[in-house]
Order: structure tokens, then sequence, then C-alpha cells
């Protein structure tokens, strides 16, 4: 009979031999957790020979198993005494083994496996899992047939819809309809087992369209295809920035290119890194071969002197003016503006600059400084907040005083004139409370001149505070003598004026106002209503046959020419009549317009009565010389009447008809004669009206034809017929010619040749007068416009002066040829009429 012992025995021998064979791993242990029998697979699972393991405890052999977790299932197996099946996984082998921990009145049962393969393909499959539901980016899964089988939750917060409302729907619905033809382009990728990218944009469920970026992966199973992954990330946001920063990058790229100013990109060593093309139109250089240079190699010495030498670059930080070199040599004036930026995509410090040509400033600043010195002014600034006045160099030497001289209040009073202290200190010291300072005084200098100052400045606020005085020092002392110089000139001019009877006058074309001087109005006795009149008023005064020549005149002067007029006035209290000689000069501006007229104003009233007292004595005097000629002219014609009134008594009636009409001739000669005699001896009232010069010439060579005779002179008038006619005053013209004749038959008392020719010359007409005489010496000749200067014995020198004004006023000339022994050729040259 056997007992319950004997019967575990006999299980347990049949469990070990049933498990001997057995492909799971087992082993036995008794209460104190030691081996009482392993199993060879037990032995291969573990590494261990199972031999060795029996009676060793299990926590001793294998203490990497003595985990939180496999310690706990193990104890709740013996204390709950169930089985207990677990699965535990050991790093220093990484198996995953599935535990049955089988509970027995004497121990434990271990049956165990290894189970990493189906372990690890879970854990694949939780990490899976759990990256899709928790994937940032949205994430579907597409069939084969197009469908949306699953999507994560950023999917649906992506789109704003519902699972329900997006899975087993096609994701065309929603994609923009003008990106399917990118979109289906990118799926063909994934159907040929390739990985598809594009950007799409997608329609979200309340309307509003999300720019995103796509990738599409294959999905595959067992080596066959059996959908595609689409990971779409919402890049709205992103891709705007992008957007505006290439339109900045443009802009900027524009802006570098386009610039006015050279913009460069150094590094720490000074390199060039990037230049804009304005290099290449200030310096002349192409960006492409500065570019690797060094920027200190292109700086004027002194500049690098100013900076430092040749190191460090930080030098250049803020704002700096430099000679840069031209690739012509030059060296051009260049304001250069410096800082550090880091540059996000390397990280790296550079120097960004511009590079401004200031060559126009600079000029400005020399002829500031040239100003100064020639203008003799000095600029000066007071800072409010600090208290302190600063001076330019000019300044100084304005005041005598060497620059950097240190300018305190008691220092600067004691150089300012005694009479002056008491109106300029209280400026000076109140200047932090004044908005402007306008001072004029005098200042003794330290070698004891005095000179007279003139300070003026302006306040300046910087944010809506005060902050300093700017302003000039101005030596006006050469300008006051230079002033008070030109006082005394016009009190003189003026006093001159008077007692010359001159006056001057201005015109103001622009505006059409003239300007008269207090002489002028003297002069043509008119009241001081204005100092300003128009050509109206002139005109108004003007003898009403002298108007159309001032017009004409003054149209002249518009054109820009020089006028020399004498006109006559109307006095308005009395209609007596004043004659005026205006002389004027146009000045112009830069287009070449007239836009000035000045000019003097001269009574010649007495000078002009003079002058005709003079003619009249002339014409009386040549009257008186030609008396002997007329009597014998006048005597021929008379013995004629003479005869035939006797022979009239006898004559037959056949016979006085003739006799009649030659004694009508002869009183006609003596009429003849005794007319021009009037002419000369009578006063004549001025006729300006074209004449013929030629019939004017023949009329004198007739009225002197018996005084030639009387001198043995032949007269051969040379006058062809056509000549152009002169606008004159016939008697005035007939006079000078009289004077002419005269003179050139009182040269030959011996007789001779007088020939006299009349011919158009260069837009004039030419008459000239040439004897036979025994000519003019040349130092003679040189004084024949000389008042009272003559060649005769008994002369008076008064005929030629006459003779140059009368053809003066007609815009003519007198020209003198004499040659010693052989005689003398006058030629007289007057302007044609030109139908005006």
């Amino acid at each position: 009979m056997t007992t319950d012992t004997d019967e575990m025995d006999i299980n347990r021998l049949q469990l070990i031999s049933v498990m001997e064979h057995s492909s799971e791993g087992f082993f036995m242990l008794d209460e104190e957790d030691k081996f009482i029998y392993v199993n060879p697979q037990a032995g291969f699972l573990l590494f261990r020979d199972p031999r060795e393991l029996v009676g060793k405890s299990l926590w001793e052999e294998f203490p990497m198993a003595k985990t939180p977790y496999f310690t706990e299932k193990h104890a709740e197996a013996k204390e709950s005494q169930q089985l207990v099946v677990y699965e535990s996984y050991f790093a220093h082998t990484d198996i995953y083994y599935e535990f049955k921990s089988i509970p027995s009145e004497n121990g434990l049962a271990v049956i165990f496996r290894d189970v990493t393969q189906r372990a690890k393909h879970a854990d694949m499959e939780r990490r899976y899992r759990s990256l899709f539901e928790r994937h940032p980016d949205a994430v579907y899964i597409v069939t084969p047939d197009g469908m949306i089988a699953n999507a994560n939750q950023a999917a649906l917060e992506l789109l704003g819809y519902k699972a329900e409302e997006v899975l087993l729907f096609s994701p065309w619905l929603f994609i923009d309809p003008e990106d399917t033809p990118v979109v289906a382009g990118c799926y063909e990728d994934v159907i040929q087992g390739r990985a598809g990218h594009c950007i799409m944009r997608v329609i979200r469920k309340d309307g509003v369209r999300l720019i995103t970026e796509v990738t599409m992966l294959p999905m595959t199973e067992g080596g066959e295809q059996v959908g595609a992954y689409a990971i779409v990330r919402d890049i709205t946001e992103v891709y705007h920035v992008h957007k505006q920063l290439q339109e900045s990058e443009h802009r900027y790229k524009m802006l570098s290119e386009n610039a006015g100013d050279i913009i460069t990109y150094l590094s720490l060593d000074g390199t060039f890194q990037y230049v804009s093309p304005a290099i290449e139109r200030l310096l002349g250089y192409r960006p492409d071969e500065v570019l690797g240079t060094v920027a200190w190699s292109y700086f004027h010495s002194e500049c690098r002197e100013k900076l430092g030498g040749n190191a460090p670059y930080s030098a250049l930080y803020g704002i700096q003016t430099c000679r840069i070199r031209h690739r012509n040599g030059r060296f051009i004036w260049f304001e250069l503006s410096y800082q550090s930026v880091v540059d996000d995509r390397d990280g790296q410090e550079r120097l960004v600059g511009v590079w401004r040509d200031i060559t126009e400033r600079k000029k400005a600043e020399q002829h500031l400084l040239q100003a100064q010195r020639l203008r003799r002014f000095g600029s000066w600034e007071y800072n409010i907040a600090e208290g302190n006045v600063r001076w330019s160099d000019h300044s100084y030497r304005i005041f005598g005083f060497h620059p950097g001289t240190p300018l305190t209040m008691p220092f600067f009073s004691a150089h300012i004139h005694p009479e002056d202290v008491g109106s300029v200190m209280p400026v000076l010291e109140s200047l932090h409370t004044v908005e402007e300072i306008d001072l004029r005084y005098r200042v003794i200098r330290p070698d004891g001149s005095v000179r007279h100052i003139h300070s003026y400045g302006e306040r300046m606020d910087l944010h809506g505070e005060p902050y300093a005085i700017f302003g000039v020092h101005c030596d006006l002392t050469e300008h006051l003598q230079t002033e008070a110089e030109l006082h005394r000139s016009r009190d003189s001019l003026r006093m001159a004026q008077q007692l010359a009877g001159l006056g001057y006058f201005e015109w103001d074309i622009a505006n059409d106002q003239w300007i008269w001087s207090d002489e002028i109005y003297e002069l043509l006795r008119r009241e001081y209503h204005s100092p300003k009149q128009t050509i109206q008023q002139l005109m108004e005064i003007v003898h009403p046959e002298d108007r159309s020549q001032v017009e004409n005149a003054i149209a002249g002067a518009l054109s820009g020419n020089k006028m020399d007029l004498m006109f006559r006035i109307v006095k308005s209290e009395d209609g007596s009549i004043r004659t005026m000689h205006a002389i004027s000069q146009t000045v112009c501006n830069s287009q070449g317009l007239p836009i000035r007229v000045f000019g003097t104003v001269h009574n010649i009233t007495e000078q002009k009565q003079s002058e005709e007292r003079l003619r009249q004595s002339e014409k009386l005097s040549a009257a008186g010389q030609l008396a002997a000629g007329i009597a014998h002219e006048i005597r021929n014609p008379l013995t004629a009447l003479k005869g035939f009134a006797k022979l009239l008594r006898h004559a037959p009636e056949h016979n006085r008809e003739r006799y009649f009409e030659i004694m009508q001739t002869e009183f006609n000669r003596i009429e003849l004669i005794l007319g021009e005699l009037l002419v000369l001896a009578k006063p004549q009232a001025l006729m300006l009206k074209p004449n013929d010069i030629g019939s004017i010439l023949a009329e004198v060579a007739e009225l002197f034809g018996s005084q030639a005779l009387l001198h043995n002179v032949q007269v051969k008038a040379h006058l062809p017929s056509g000549l152009p006619l002169v606008f004159c005053e016939r008697n005035q013209i007939k006079q000078v010619f009289v004077n002419m004749m005269k003179n050139a038959i009182e040269a030959m008392p011996s007789g001779g040749l007088l020939e006299l020719n009349a011919a158009a010359a260069d837009g004039g007409l030419q008459i000239s007068f040439a004897d036979q005489g025994g000519g003019i010496p040349s130092d003679r000749l040189a004084k024949i416009k000389e008042p009272f200067f003559t060649t005769k014995e008994h002369g008076t020198g008064l005929g030629l002066m006459v003779s140059f004004n009368i053809i003066e006023e007609h815009k003519g000339s007198i020209r003198y040829e004499s040659v010693l022994g052989q005689g003398t050729t006058v030629y007289i040259t007057l302007p044609v009429w030109n139908g005006q």
C-alpha cells in the first residue's frame, strides 16, 4: 500500500520525465526558492548547465531576476496558491520570457518560454499606435481605393471635422480643386513605390483655406502595397512669413543693388564679403574684383592713422569720414557708417556698413570756411544744459584771441568797449532763457584795435526742451567803413548831380516801374508824389513830336541796346519846352533777358540854345562871306534885266514875248539866290523827315558856284540818281555842307579842283568833299573836333564844332583824311532811312 508521499514522488518523477523532453523550459523550486530540478530546455534558455543549478538559490544565481515586477508575480503565485502567468524582460540578454508559475505544497513549478519576437512585435505595435495618435502633424491612412481609413487627432483638428465625417471619405473632398493636379502627381509617385512631396491647400469645415506641406509614403505588408500614409503639416503662417521674407530679401536686394550709397559686409579681419554695385559708379571698381580684398588697402594713409592703423576693425564702429582711393588713383571723401551684426545662418559676427559720397558736402564745408575768412564771420554755440560756449577758429580771429583761449564771462566782458558793456552783458548773462539774441557792439582787441561786431543766435530745442543756442559773429568794421564811404560818395554824387543838372533813373522791367531820383523831379519840374512812376506817366510829359522816338528807344532798351537819346518835354505849368539827354544801360539775367535799365538824364536846354545861337552865328558868318559871290550872282541878272528893259521900249511886238521870258528867268535866278541866303541867315524850325541828300548837295553846289569862280575853284559833283533817303533836318545838313564847301574853297587860295561825291556804303550814305589844298598836319588833324580849333588865320573854330554836333545828333560820323601838299578829303556818313 502506497502513502500520499509516495504518490507525490511518483507524480513528480512522471512530470520530470515528461518535461525532460519538453520544448519549454521547466524548473522546480523548493520552499526556499532553491532549484530542485531544471530540464535541459531551461538550461538552454538560461544559458546554464541544469545539473549545476540544482540545490542553488534562484536569487543568488540569477540576481538580475530580482526585479520588482518579477518578485511581485513570484510571491503572488506562492501566496495565492494559484496559477500566475506573466511576461518579464531581462535586459542583460534582451529576451522576453513568458512565465507560468504553478504553486505546490513543497514549492513552486515554473514553465517558461522565449516570447521575444511576439513581445517585440506587440511593443512595436504599441509604439506605432502611440506615434500615430500623438504625432504633432496630421497623419492619414489612405486605402488603395483612395479612401481615408484612419486619421489621428491632429488630422481631425487640421480639417475641423469629427472622425465619422472624415473616415471612409475621399480626401479629394478636402483639397482645393486648383491643387488637384499637383496632389494627383504626388499620389502617383506613391503608387510607383516612391515617396511623394507637394504643397497643397486644404479647405477646413469652416471654409478657411490652409497651406500645407504633404509627404506621402507607401504602406506595405508582406511585400505588397496596402495603402499610403499622408503626413500633412500646416505651413500657412510659415509660408506667409517665408513669402514676406522673400519679398523683404528682394526689396533689400533691389535697395542694395540700386542704392546711391555703397553697402558693404566685412568680416572681422576686414575682408570684403559683399559690396553693392554702386562701388563701380562711385569708385570705378567692379564688385567682383573687390570681394576678398582688405578694406584698409583702399583707405587714405591719414585715415588709417586716425583710426589706429590697420587693426582692429572695431575702430570703424559708428560714423567716420575717410578718403577712399578711386580706381584712377584719386581720393574721394566718404562718410562710413558701420555696426556689428550676427548672421542668424552661421552665427558669425560681421561688420555691415554704408559708404556715402560726401564730396559735395566737403566742398560746401570748404566754401563755408572760405566764406568765413572772406566775409569775416565765425560760428558759435552755447550749450544751455552744460553752460559752456564753443567758438569756431574764425570767431577767435575776429576778436583777436588765440584759438582755444578759455572763454569766461569776465574775460569776454573785459574786451567789450566800455560804452557797450551796459547793453551787451545783461543779454549774455541771460543766455539760458532767451530764444534769440541780436547784438551790435564794439570790442577792443588785445592789440588795441576796435572792431564792430554783430552777434546773432537762435535757440534750438531737443525733445521739447531748450538745448542750445547756435549763432554767428560777424565783423562789420570794414562794412561800416565802406558804408560810410558810400554815404560820402552818394552825397558827393548828389551834389555833383545838382551842380551839373543830372538825375538818375531805374526801370524795373518785370514790374514796369520807373524809379526817379529827386534830381529828375527837379529837372522835370514835377511834384514829388511817389518814387515809383510808370511809363505812361513818363510819356505824358514828352513832346508829342518826340514820343515815337522815345518809344523806339525804350523798345531798343528792352532788346538789350544802349540808350542815347535826346528828347523834349513840355512843362505843365507854363507849356515851355525843355530838351533832355538820356543815356542808359540795360542789365540782363543769366538767360539774356533784360530785367533792369539804369540811366541818367541831363537837362541840355541851355546847351541846345547855345548851339543854336552858335549855328545861327555860323550861318550869318557864312552868309557874310558869301556876300561878294552873291552880289556878283545878282549883278549879272540885274545887268541883263536893265538891258532888256531898254530894249523893250523900242522892240518890235514879235520880240517882246521872248524878252519877257528871258527877264522872267533872270528874276527866278535872283529869287533862288536870295532864298538860299535867307536859309543860312534865318533860324529854322527843327523838321526831321526823309530827305534826298543828292538834291541838298546840288543846292549847296549851286549856291557856291559864284564863290568858287571868284577863287578860281572848279567844282565837280558826282551825284548818281536813286540814292537812299536820309531821315534828317534838311537845313541843318545843308549848313554842314556849306561849312565843308566853304572850308574846301578857302583851303585852295590859288584855285584847284573840289570834287563832291555821294554813294551808299555799309548800310549808310557816304558824302565826300575832296580838295587840292595844302593839307592838314597830323598833329593838328587829331585836334580837329576840339572847340575853337582852326587852321585859318582869322577863323574861330566854331564851324567845325557845330558841324560835328549836327552829324552826331543825326547818328552819323565825320572823318578827315589829309596828305600835306596833296589836299584833304572829308567823309560824312549818315544812316539811311529804314521807312520808319
